[in-house]
């Protein structure tokens, strides 16, 4: 997923950062479609989401060229997460073994089957390589034409073959003072198969001991001799063969989630909802476009019947979303969210067409529920929380506001969220708001700065919600009126003030 750097899905952030995000951007359905019910790509979803969104666009775009070949060759790096999965899920534990020979033994294994699954990753790219054109594919491939050729794996597989049959342990020394043994080194030996001419050749002079095979205690001496010769051969071994599985299950892990790309494309289109591949640009570059968006989670939760706006807002670093309730603000707002970090992770989006800068964090802050235990009030709560955020904005951090500070007064709430606005617009970060809260509408709504734009919620001429925002100031009712209107079923004239 990076040129130059390991994805690591269990470098995660706070947990209870993640649980808030994937809470407020309702990710929970988009990572169980990704996912498809298989829980290594489900963990790694979840992990690309959450952290490993980049914040440099040509990081992005690395990432886009490989889900590139991914939807040309969807049955090839379908069949390499596979190989990888099938060879992690088939090795065995022994490798925290005492005795050095089962360490040995286990480690063969392991190696044995890690080259197996990398040989068959090697064969499939092979079948594809004229046709790939991201850099991460062709230099694995490379990689593996490398290092895996058919000669070295024949010469690999020769001698852990070798080492799991136990018979190429030699070990060769010298007479130190005293007659001790001195200088000992573990060599390679042949088999006892191929070695039918030492058998048959005149024997050299030399001496020769031979040891009781009822005598336990020359067998507990040779044992321990053998375990303490072959302990350095044991765990370099063991390293080597820790090593190896870890590639492999950092291949498996990155090959998990553009395979997880490519089941949510499919189960969007399967509900005809498009997705595209977002163009990203530098934070500098001020892009946040979108054409045909929708709320991912919405729909593939509602299955029909989703709502797409637009959004235009090149250059705007304070949106501001008002309208009434149950309107779509919240969903739209969800939606931008969805863009930023699914676009910036390198997934598709579910949009027609969508392009935006890079930003360094996403944060959120939406209601949360009533404090059980009691400790602090809602206000108390929710300004704790947006503190939280403030910390830790950036000039380049996108924060999304969901009906903040809605749990005091009009005048109150505003006040607050207009110095915070404010210092947030001065400080360059970017922010949306959704809002009821009037005087901070409007008090936004009056700043003379291009920098900013106004949404809302569109009606329908017979007052009915369409689920579309658009532009448009901020409003001066809350249309009370017209929901008495349709409740109660008694008309009398349109109030002549603000409800």
């Amino acid at each position: 997923m990076a040129p130059d750097a390991a994805f690591d899905p269990e470098a995660s952030p706070d947990t209870a950062d993640r649980d808030a995000l994937q809470q407020d951007l309702a990710l929970g359905p988009i990572i169980a479609a990704m996912a498809a019910g298989d829980p290594v790509i489900e963990r790694v979803a979840r992990a690309a989401l959450m952290t490993a969104p980049a914040t440099e666009p040509a990081q992005t775009r690395y990432r886009q060229s490989l889900l590139a070949d991914c939807r040309q060759h969807p049955v090839m790096i379908r069949r390499l997460y596979e190989h990888t999965g099938e060879v992690l899920a088939a090795r065995r534990h022994g490798l925290n073994a005492r005795l050095a020979t089962v360490v040995i033994r286990h480690a063969a294994n392991q190696l044995t089957g890690t080259i197996d699954g990398l040989s068959r990753v090697r064969d499939e790219l092979a079948a594809c390589r004229q046709e790939l054109q991201s850099p991460g594919l062709l230099t694995l491939a490379a990689d593996l034409d490398a290092h895996l050729n058919a000669e070295a794996v024949a010469t690999m597989q020769r001698h852990l073959h070798a080492l799991r049959r136990g018979r190429a342990y030699r070990v060769s020394a010298r007479l130190g003072t005293g007659n001790k043994g001195v200088g000992y080194r573990l060599r390679c030996g042949e088999s006892r198969r191929g070695s039918w001419r030492r058998w048959l050749a005149p024997r050299r002079g030399g001496y020769r001991l031979a040891i009781d095979p009822d005598d336990e205690r020359y067998r507990t001496a040779l044992r321990a001799f053998r375990e303490e010769r072959l302990a350095p051969l044991s765990q370099s071994l063991k390293a080597i063969a820790q090593d190896a599985e870890a590639t492999l299950a950092q291949l498996r892990d990155e090959l998990a989630f553009y395979v997880g790309c490519l089941n949510l494309e499919d189960e969007l289109a399967r509900l005809g909802v498009a997705t595209t591949v977002p163009t990203v640009l530098s934070p500098d570059a001020g892009a946040w476009q979108g054409r045909g968006l929708v709320d991912a989670a919405l729909a593939l939760t509602a299955r029909s019947g989703v709502v797409a706006n637009d959004l235009a807002a090149d250059n705007c670093r304070t949106i501001v979303v008002t309208g009434a309730n149950r309107g779509g603000k919240t969903t739209f707002l969800r939606s931008l969210g969805q863009m930023q970090l699914m676009g910036q992770t390198g997934c598709v989006v579910a949009a027609e067409g969508a392009m935006l800068s890079a930003r360094d964090v996403v944060l959120t802050h939406f209601p949360r529920p009533e404090d059980a235990g009691l400790d602090r009030g809602k206000l108390d709560e929710e300004l704790a929380r947006l503190s939280d955020c403030v910390e830790r904005l950036t000039p380049r951090a996108l924060l999304l506001s969901n009906e903040s500070c809605a749990v005091t007064n009009q005048r109150e709430g505003a006040r607050i969220l207009q110095d915070v606005a404010t210092a947030l617009h001065a400080h360059g970060a970017h922010a949306v708001y959704v809002t009821h809260l009037h005087e901070f509408a409007a008090a936004l709504a009056a700043w003379h700065d291009s920098h900013r734009l106004m949404l809302r919620a569109a009606r329908t001429p017979d007052g009915l919600r369409s689920y579309r925002i658009v532009p448009g100031e901020p409003e001066t009712t809350t249309h009370a009126y017209d929901l008495f209107e349709r409740i109660i079923g008694v008309g009398g004239g349109t109030p002549s003030g603000p409800v």
